[in-house]
């Protein structure tokens, strides 16, 4: 963080570390991680499901700008940004302010009590544990409960089977549709990464309904088979319209042989291989923009330390 940001949290009690800030307001733990210009920050506290629900009312009231929340099951988690740092620095305290203001008047308990069970702690002895980049302090019961449920979950992912050859056509079912958009776009004139996006998203969701385990190798099959299948269809188009096009350019053959007379006369190539190449690269951005979520989706939880 930037010294202005540095000092601001630094202000408030809160140990800054690089992108990250923790420490106590007002009683109550609190989290900020910068992600590029937008900073996250987590407010740890106690309070039920309708309480909750009347919090995140109070606040959407207040219509910040540059301002999302949410409510989690270990307080209130929200993204602030403004046009520039220094107007973040003086627009901050008051948002900070109100929303303390709304904390309070539903009194919900803070560092004094497990954000996740509303036990009483005893701060001398009580621990202080990582979740997914947020410091806070927890009921150790709580924390054995949620380290038992990820190595459930996680030795359920390990023990499920996995068929790769359903999967796989799944994935070309996935393709398959994927092609159709490419088909549909391509007569109105457009190479697109859409039929690449529909053709990887579809694939991965049938490959995982055909019995195909979600793994890092799932993403590379699903991805090689949607950039085949869109390279093969463009290439189909082409030989279809060069058995066409063949008569016009003097030619008398068909099928292969009308494709590689077509290839000579520079026009056709020239799209051809320009069409080849653009479908190629959208395939790989689609592959690269759909994978990356896949791949976040993939990371297996670890247990609460």
């Amino acid at each position: 963080m930037n010294k202005k940001l540095t000092e601001l949290f630094q202000g408030y009690g809160l140990e800054v570390t690089g992108n990250h800030a923790y420490g106590v307001i007002e009683g109550y733990e609190t989290n900020v991680e910068a992600k590029g210009p937008q900073f996250y920050f987590t407010i740890c506290f106690y309070a039920n499901d309708e309480t909750k629900s009347l919090i995140s009312k109070e606040i959407k009231n207040l219509k910040f700008s540059f301002f999302s929340h949410t409510m989690v099951s270990t307080g209130l988690q929200f993204s602030k940004n403004d046009w520039t740092v220094g107007t973040f620095v003086k627009n901050f305290p008051n948002a900070l302010s109100k929303i303390m203001e709304i904390l309070k008047k539903y009194e919900v308990p803070g560092i004094t009590h497990c954000p996740l069970c509303g036990d009483e702690l005893d701060l001398a002895t009580s621990q202080k544990y990582t979740i997914e980049n947020t410091f806070l302090t927890l009921d150790e019961k709580c924390v054995e409960s949620i380290n038992t449920m990820i190595k459930e979950e996680n030795e359920a992912f390990e023990n499920a089977p996995n068929n790769y050859l359903r999967g796989t056509l799944g994935a070309c079912v996935g393709a398959i549709v994927g092609v159709i958009v490419l088909v549909i776009l391509f007569f109105l004139g457009y190479i697109s990464s859409l039929s690449v996006i529909v053709g990887i998203a579809l694939g991965t969701f049938l490959y995982k309904q055909f019995g195909g385990k979600p793994t890092k190798i799932m993403v590379g099959i699903v991805s090689v088979i949607n950039l085949v299948a869109m390279l093969l269809a463009i290439y189909i188009l082409y030989y279809r319209a060069a058995g066409v096009l063949a008569p016009d350019y003097g030619f008398s053959s068909t099928g292969m042989e009308a494709f590689r007379d077509m290839m000579s006369v520079e026009e056709f190539s020239n799209e051809f291989i320009m069409n080849m190449a653009m479908t190629a690269l959208f395939s790989v951005l689609g592959a690269a923009i759909i994978g990356f979520s896949i791949f976040k989706s993939l990371k297996r939880e670890k247990p609460v330390k």
